[in-house]
């Protein structure tokens, strides 16, 4: 699991009695973790509402999305009960996370985290598109809400936390050859496997061992088609090697559900098995 964290960048909206200077609101609360309470702002005396613009979000394509977390430090100035909501922004709409009351005192400031495991708007599990800005019902800002800000409310900090697992997570090495990865490509002893296609090539001293790691983790074929695969390399490598070839390279390609393999011009082809 992977975890992209975002800060604040500007001031999206903000109503009610909330202390800082109009557009610059944001500085005082972009320095997650702030447990010390070093730069805050008060909420207090009724209603309120303050949201906050997010930095970029840079996510690899084919990620899964688990939750999206506002977690934030706060505390009350008072022994009454008050109300405050984590707040996130989506598709233009503010949705607000279950009611919490702080601690009494700046002695009892304390890191507050709400999760969305689903996107609010569409009660469905958040995409890849949804957190880094593409189409409707994105993410595009979090903050806070009130309906009764008294005792006034101090918060010292706001931080938005991504969980998300990556489709593409391999960083493995051995001395046949090195396995790599960057946001769109993965590389195996040099040759490529791209996100159009899922092309893998590669040598034939790269151990078989490299190739199940890399469908396995692809996801792209089942057991069986990894089994003709494997033993489709076994018998190619072999006559490769007889023919004097062993230099010559082995190419996998898998798209749209069929596996072929390449030495030269010759190559192999599977369906659905």
């Amino acid at each position: 699991m992977a975890t992209l964290n975002l800060s604040p960048i500007n001031d999206e909206e903000i109503s009610g009695n909330v202390t800082g200077s109009v557009g610059t609101r944001y500085t005082l609360i972009n320095d997650f973790p702030d447990a010390l309470g070093s730069t805050t702002l008060n909420f207090g005396n009724g209603v309120i509402s303050a949201t906050f613009g997010l930095g970029a979000a840079s996510i690899p394509t084919g990620a899964t999305i688990a939750s999206v977390k506002v977690s934030y430090y706060s505390y009350k100035n008072g022994i009454s009960t008050t109300i405050i909501k984590a707040r996130i922004k989506v598709g233009g709409v503010y949705y607000d996370s279950p009611s919490f009351d702080p601690g009494n005192g700046e002695a009892t400031i304390a890191q507050q985290t709400e999760t969305w495991t689903l996107n609010p708007a569409t009660g469905l599990a958040w995409t890849r598109d949804e957190i880094v800005g593409v189409g409707a019902n994105t993410l595009t800002a979090a903050g806070w809400s009130s309906t009764n800000a008294f005792p006034i409310i101090t918060v010292s900090s706001l931080q938005v936390q991504i969980d998300y697992t990556s489709s593409l997570s391999i960083n493995k090495q051995s001395n046949a050859g090195t396995i790599t990865q960057t946001r769109k490509q993965l590389f195996l002893n040099r040759k490529v496997v791209t996100e159009t296609g899922l092309q893998v090539g590669l040598s034939l001293h790269a151990p078989l061992t490299k190739i199940l790691i890399v469908l396995e983790a692809l996801g792209v074929v089942s057991r069986n088609q990894l089994l003709f695969l494997m033993a489709t390399v076994l018998l190619l490598g072999s006559k490769a090697r007889l023919a004097g070839s062993a230099k010559k390279a082995v190419s996998l390609t898998i798209k749209n559900n069929r596996a072929s393999i390449r030495i030269g011009r010759p190559s192999i082809s599977e369906g659905n098995h």
